[in-house]
């Protein structure tokens, strides 16, 4: 996990600084059927809203359920970081290169995002659309995808430290 300082996927792992305040994302209904929505249209672009917003079109899909369509699509964006070659030892986020290489990952742990809802559709054949929504939005030029130091040493008030992400006391 990101914020312990390392991420594993495939066998293979990605070492990162430790986060001092990432958040523990919770689903949002609202945003998920917002996702859902614009999943139906089969998207090949980003939309336009007050949100972050991943996309991925998943093909020879027809042996995966629900859930391992969404796992995939995870295993996927979140691997940007050791398919591009994630170099720094600092987390900001701080050009359009950023955007277009590790957009989709920096989003899923940026560290004021506090919410997320997906949907997907079935486009033809094995053919499947995911889209994940997320608030507030993540990938701010110049702004800090979270802060490097001892987990959870930096929660907001409101949250206690669950496996090393500060989660809501709700």
């Amino acid at each position: 996990m990101v914020a312990r300082g390392k991420y594993s996927a495939n066998g293979n792992i990605t070492y990162f600084p430790t986060a001092t305040n990432m958040l523990k994302l919770i689903w949002d209904s609202n945003l998920a059927d917002g996702a859902s929505s614009y999943a139906h249209t089969c998207p090949r672009k980003h939309s336009k809203g007050d949100y972050g917003e991943n996309i991925i079109i998943l093909t020879n899909t027809e042996h995966l359920s629900q859930i391992d369509i969404g796992r995939e699509a995870s295993y996927k964006w979140f691997n940007e970081f050791q398919e591009k070659q994630w170099k720094s030892k600092k987390m900001n986020f701080r050009s359009e290169k950023h955007q277009r290489d590790f957009g989709h990952a920096t989003q899923m742990i940026w560290q004021s995002t506090r919410v997320v809802g997906c949907g997907f559709e079935k486009c033809n054949g094995t053919t499947y659309a995911l889209v994940c929504r997320y608030k507030p939005r993540g990938n701010m030029e110049k702004g800090s995808i979270y802060e490097i130091g001892t987990t959870c040493t930096q929660c907001p008030e409101g949250t206690y430290c669950e496996s090393g992400l500060c989660t809501p006391n709700d």
